[in-house]
């Protein structure tokens, strides 16, 4: 689960050891990432359900039933036409971009936060994730305007904060003190290297324009939205409420 989860390996301070590589990478946020996922619940839930419970303490027990229902309803919630459903956490949503979910928040929180950078090789992992940020960006664009293909967009006051929120993105992306570079630069003051320069390359080859190509999606997405709030009148909105 650890590498459909990379960042939430870092954020556990796990991607150490065999595990190391992980501290390089970003999840995989496209459709072919959910369905990668998706298998990797039913297998999983599979090889549970051949677990003998005989001779297992309630602990245990418990650790397996709580484990099948988070798998189960990460699945279920997956199976669905759209939409972000994860497994065990509180970010559930039906938008895959919004104010508050996406790589353009979650990325810089995660590089600021999280990442540890106390040597020359994590300060390749930083650049590495800085790259794959690109290509996270994409994979939610393309489900975002596969959603708004089946008639689902957010409503226009979250979409005119979320766009918003990226246009700053953009805007202050390639600095040298901004979300992205900024804690590089503050992280590698006493290792050799040209971190910045080569961040600031990355930022402007590849970042700024899958971010510019998310805008273009929002603002797409803006041009047919409404300011109706619920899922009701959306297509497979009851699903979701069921789900959710």
């Amino acid at each position: 689960m650890l590498t459909l989860q990379p960042a939430e390996a870092t954020r556990l301070g796990v991607d150490t050891g065999s595990h190391a590589d992980l501290r390089a990478r970003l999840d995989d946020r496209s459709a072919a990432g959910v369905a990668k996922t998706r298998l990797f619940l039913t297998e999983s839930l599979a090889a549970l359900g051949r677990v003998s419970r005989g001779g297992l303490d309630a602990a245990t027990l418990t650790s397996v039933a709580v484990t099948e229902s988070a798998f189960r309803t990460a699945l279920d919630g997956m199976k669905l036409p759209y939409g972000v459903a994860t497994i065990g956490n509180w970010r559930n949503t039906p938008y895959t971009v919004v104010q508050n979910v996406g790589a353009w928040l979650d990325v810089p929180q995660l590089l600021d936060g999280d990442q540890p950078v106390r040597s020359a090789a994590d300060a390749e992992a930083y650049l590495s994730r800085l790259s794959a940020m690109a290509v996270q960006l994409d994979g939610e664009t393309a489900r975002g305007r596969s959603a708004r293909g089946q008639g689902l967009v957010p409503p226009s006051f979250l979409l005119d904060k979320t766009i918003a929120g990226i246009v700053a993105t953009v805007r202050d992306a390639a600095s040298t003190d901004g979300p992205l570079i900024g804690p590089l630069a503050r992280k590698t003051q006493t290792i050799p290297g040209a971190w910045g320069d080569r961040a600031v390359k990355i930022v402007q080859g590849s970042v700024i324009p899958a971010l510019e190509r998310q805008l273009a999606e929002l603002r797409a997405q803006r041009a047919v939205a409404t300011e109706a709030a619920g899922l009701g009148s959306r297509p497979h909105g009851a699903e979701w409420y069921a789900w959710g």
